[in-house]
């Protein structure tokens, strides 16, 4: 049956409006990862443990439209975020040992899926920290690995610190959980474990104060 020209045209409209709508909801918030920030994932093997650290971490976070200021603690502390994307380029990851550093490449199918993405949208209400100025925080979404998506729940600690403000906290995971065989090296002698540990000390600063810092020391 042929759509009366009105109703398409009703429906572009209201899809247009509905984009438009959400578009306006998410509002990007000026931030930056610092130099100082580290992200690092740890494991165990037959042999010994096994730490590959990187500070190439990108982040990309939005507020509601509701917010009345861009100073992320604030955000936080008023309810305010509404999502924070964290992208982990796969190949900057390195550990002390280059045949290590190859095999996870490997089994992280670094050609194929070059990073780890880490999609946060729902946050539960801070709570006062050990500290006046340290917050609790939880947050929910996803986690992709290989191109495989799970669902994760995080938590860390907020607190200010040299300039800008700083989220510490770990994660334990399973490689097997994102269809990844846990590698072997040396024909198999040595065997790493399932079981990792993703751990982040980032630290968030304003993006227009962090381009001035970095003009000003020649980067």
């Amino acid at each position: 049956m042929r759509k009366h020209p009105f109703t398409v045209g009703l429906a572009t409209l209201l899809a247009t409006a509905i984009a438009c709508a959400a578009a306006w909801a998410a509002v990007p918030v000026p931030v930056t990862l610092s130099p100082k920030s580290s992200l690092s994932v740890s494991g165990t093997s037959t042999l010994h443990a096994w730490t590959c650290t990187t500070n190439r971490t990108e982040v990309r976070v939005t507020r509601d439209d509701a917010a009345t200021t861009g100073d992320l603690a604030a955000l936080v502390k008023a309810g305010h975020v509404q999502s924070v994307d964290v992208t982990v380029p796969v190949l900057t990851l390195h550990s002390e040992k280059s045949g290590l550093d190859k095999n996870m490449y490997k089994a992280l199918k670094a050609d194929e899926h070059p990073t780890i993405t880490v999609r946060l949208d729902r946050f539960t209400a801070p709570v006062a920290g050990t500290a006046a100025d340290t917050l609790a925080v939880q947050a929910e979404g996803t986690i992709t690995i290989t191109g495989n998506t799970q669902p994760v729940v995080l938590t860390g600690r907020l607190h200010p610190g040299g300039g800008g403000l700083w989220l510490e906290g770990q994660h334990t995971l399973k490689m097997t959980q994102f269809g990844i065989q846990p590698p072997k090296l040396m024909m198999g002698t040595i065997k790493v474990g399932d079981p990792v540990t993703i751990r982040y000390q980032l630290q968030f600063t304003n993006r227009e104060a962090a381009g001035d810092a970095a003009a000003a020391s020649g980067l």
